[in-house]
């Protein structure tokens, strides 16, 4: 596709994404804007709301990596820890959001899952071989199949 990822820098004092930098790499060809709740290792939740923000006002889908925190995010709010950064679908212009299940969700090593904001963006993650020598391989990813420990543990 002729895609190239372009990193933003961090603001020095907060840790987080340089909003006025990450804004100047966005242009006509962006295909995704992507920040992290939380981060690995220092627990810095990136300005969700405004990358929500700007993608929306762009038309571009604004995924959340929630990879390390998501099982703890969610529900900080509801435990009396209300956070500085809304993460999730409350942003309009948040697309997916993935948060991995073994991290914090005691599933097997090697679980992941991703929410969309509707199933018409879910659509465009599946895949489909008919040329595959066994018949027609369809899976909900390009990765395929997993081993039935993870599946079963998740």
């Amino acid at each position: 596709f002729g895609l190239r990822v372009r990193h933003a820098r961090m603001d020095a004092e907060t840790g987080k994404v340089d909003m006025r930098h990450f804004r100047s790499l966005v242009n006509g060809r962006t295909v995704a804007l992507v920040g992290s709740a939380y981060g690995f290792p220092h627990g810095i939740i990136d300005p969700i709301g405004e990358i929500a923000a700007l993608g929306k006002a762009r038309g571009i889908p604004v995924h959340v990596d929630a990879c390390l925190g998501g099982f703890i995010v969610a529900f900080m709010e509801r435990a009396g820890y209300p956070l500085d950064e809304v993460v999730d679908f409350r942003n309009e212009g948040v697309t997916s959001i993935s948060c991995d299940t073994h991290k914090y969700g005691f599933a097997p090593k090697g679980s992941s899952t991703i929410l969309y904001r509707n199933a018409d963006i879910r659509r465009h993650q599946m895949h489909s071989q008919p040329n595959w020598p066994g018949g027609i391989y369809a899976s909900p990813t390009i990765s395929g199949s997993r081993v039935g420990n993870v599946v079963a543990g998740t």
